[in-house]
């Protein structure tokens, strides 16, 4: 569905109105050489090639979007856990009670075990898996050949959620099996002896060993509301040393051993953070819309998060910049965990009251890096007549002279600044300055050139080129967000290259250029 957005710089009245919906278009097909609608071959294709945004070495000028096929893996009733240890693939199939092994390269099932009522999350160590098994409040071991059996009673607690930190494992449980509270066991691997830590708060979800600290996140009710909030704490005392509130709600934790990342939301909002391992402190977000996230995992290198609709996620987990969306041919599916590594993802999901499965998604991993955002990019990398964003004062008048007119410091509501607008009429350029605090030294935030103007951007393009002269230079970096309404090619509409947040926009009627604006702002 598409819907009508209005680009926006506040406080100077500038307005586009396009049809706009989400992604990025592919690479443009090259069009025919033609003319405008009054025959002027000023503009004309063959004197255009598409613009580049320059790259560093290993970088990508953009996120991509596959569509991947994976190997579908039928497992027990309502998969929940997945863990890899030696050569096997193990699944805790909570409907029927069983620990199932499969091969991780074939999907064959070599075998199951028998563990008891709901077995829930994994962890493994040394080729051994662990498996927090909730009903009957116990911890098993499974080796993967031979007997297994349970090593710890958890009783009258149920286990949640597992890590092993290699001489012990932390465990996660609702006290007394309820949600209202919740504490951290610590089973040493050596003795069998369990020591528990003192209350911990309500609504548990999940627990993460990153930089020698334990995390637990937490979704007690303040007033009426649902408020995250992770718990530092020490894994050997297991005293707590920290809490630190989330905005939001946030049921899963993953690590890329330096950073922790806390994801969740609602079906129609998710949500996924960055912080500092140590501290807690936020470094990074990134908003799902339409979509929660349900599983999470990552590797020292990316952080892959899956949606409630089963579409793949992945970030560079130093800045959260998208890197790759996966989309399975398979179908929309509600994934239960994750496990990570170089050659595949693995992602269990339950399929009703029949047998689950787990899909096995290969080829995951991007190559090159999406250092930044498309739209911080093409902000960045293009003009018009020279002008960029974010050049100084003296920067615009050694290459426009001093403003024709300048109009009055208004504060920015979109970004908390002070702008004034530099009019140059003669041109019909409008050049937005910023700065933080008024009267400040001001940067440009944003430009703007209409009709009768001369100037062109750095791609070529000027008022009066065809549409088909923007597809050539910018269409690589077209958004699905420009496309045309469905009733005539030719109304107006806005083509955005880069993102509405940010990026070069056109604004097109009987297909031909009638404004040009760089910027960013959004309603």
């Amino acid at each position: 569905m598409r819907a009508v957005v209005a680009v926006f710089q506040v406080g100077v009245g500038f307005w586009l109105t396009g049809f706009l919906g989400d992604g990025l278009a592919g690479p443009p097909v090259k069009p025919e050489p033609v003319a405008n609608e009054a025959g002027d071959l000023s503009h004309s294709v063959v004197s255009l090639k598409p613009f580049v945004i320059p790259l560093e070495r290993g970088q990508r000028p953009m996120a991509d979007r596959l569509t991947l096929t994976p190997l579908v893996i039928s497992v027990g009733k309502w998969p929940e856990g997945l863990a890899l240890a030696g050569g096997s693939l193990w699944v805790a199939e909570s409907g029927v009670r069983t620990l199932g092994q499969y091969d991780p390269l074939t999907g064959r099932r070599n075998g199951s075990v028998k563990c008891g009522r709901l077995p829930v999350q994994m962890t493994s160590q040394n080729g051994i898996v662990y498996a927090a098994v909730c009903t009957d409040g116990l911890i098993w071991r499974q080796p993967e050949q031979g007997k297994g059996g349970a090593i710890a009673s958890t009783a009258p607690d149920y286990p949640e959620a597992i890590r092993s930190t290699g001489e012990s494992l932390l465990v996660l449980v609702t006290k007394d099996g309820s949600s209202a509270d919740s504490l951290i066991l610590n089973v040493d691997l050596a003795s069998g002896k369990v020591k528990r830590s003192a209350s911990l708060g309500a609504n548990p979800n999940d627990l993460e060993l990153a930089g020698g600290t334990l995390w637990t996140v937490h979704n007690p009710f303040l007033g009426n509301e649902v408020k995250g909030q992770l718990t530092r704490i020490d894994p050997v005392t297991l005293k707590s040393q920290a809490t630190v509130p989330l905005e939001g709600r946030f049921t899963e934790l993953a690590t890329d051993g330096k950073l922790l990342f806390a994801a969740g939301g609602w079906e129609e909002s998710g949500l996924l953070c960055s912080l500092d391992a140590s501290t807690g402190e936020a470094r990074g977000w990134a908003d799902f819309r339409g979509s929660m996230v349900m599983a999470l995992g990552g590797d020292d290198q990316y952080v892959v998060a899956a949606d409630s609709h089963g579409v793949i996620h992945i970030f560079l987990g130093s800045t959260l910049m998208i890197q790759r969306t996966i989309i399975l041919d398979t179908g929309e599916f509600m994934p239960q965990s994750m496990v990570v590594t170089p050659e595949a993802l693995y992602l269990s999901s339950h399929r009703g009251d029949e047998n689950g499965v787990v899909f096995k998604v290969p080829n995951w991993r991007p190559e090159g890096v999406v250092a930044e955002d498309l739209s911080v990019r093409l902000l960045k990398a293009d003009s018009i007549a020279g002008i960029k964003f974010e050049m100084t004062e003296g920067e615009v008048r050694r290459i426009m002279g001093e403003a024709e007119e300048v109009g009055e410091e208004v504060a920015n509501e979109v970004t908390g600044g002070f702008s004034t607008d530099w009019r140059y009429p003669s041109k019909k350029l409008t050049i937005w300055m910023e700065s933080e605090q008024k009267g400040g030294a001001k940067t440009v935030s944003s430009i703007h050139i209409e009709e009768g103007s001369p100037l062109r951007t750095s791609g070529g393009i000027g008022i009066g080129a065809s549409l088909n002269e923007v597809k050539l230079a910018y269409g690589a970096y077209e958004s699905h967000e420009s496309e045309p309404g469905t009733t005539s090619p030719d109304e107006p509409y806005s083509f955005v290259a880069g993102s509405i947040y940010g990026g070069v926009i056109f604004q097109i009627e009987n297909r031909t250029v009638k404004e040009i604006f760089i910027g960013a702002g959004a309603e």
